[in-house]
């Protein structure tokens, strides 16, 4: 298993709670100019919050239910 990636978490980045678990994150562009959300606290600070949410698959467009029209 690879382990996470992990990014560096700017301090005056503004720290936000995850709307799907409540955890604080902060978001960091990635490489491709893209806002990705990680974790802000504890001991997995930095890595990816895709990878520690409860509830990753709300945020997916693939599991996204639509709507009508």
């Amino acid at each position: 298993m690879n382990a996470p990636l992990v990014f560096d978490v700017p301090a005056q980045a503004p720290r936000v709670l995850c709307r799907a678990c409540g955890h604080p994150i902060v978001f960091v562009l990635t490489s491709k100019n893209k806002r990705m959300p990680v974790d802000a606290e504890g001991e997995k600070r930095g890595q990816s919050h895709f990878a520690t949410c409860t509830d990753p698959k709300r945020f997916r467009k693939r599991d996204r239910v639509k709507g009508p029209g």
